[in-house]
């Protein structure tokens, strides 16, 4: 049997407007991730020990 996973790693404060080391459209990707941590759930994908759903 094999399940599908979706992997989000370390999006971190720093890469946002306000962080350190803001980077370009960082916001529309945060976006992007949470619709796609909420697509991953409602089709059921497996997920990992310590992992945040949003």
């Amino acid at each position: 049997m094999s399940r599908t996973a979706l992997l989000v790693i370390d999006p971190q404060n720093d890469y946002f407007a306000n962080g350190n080391f803001p980077l370009w459209n960082a916001d529309e990707a945060l976006k992007e991730m949470v619709n796609a941590i909420h697509a991953a759930k409602e089709q059921d994908a497996a997920s990992g020990t310590g992992t945040t759903c949003l």
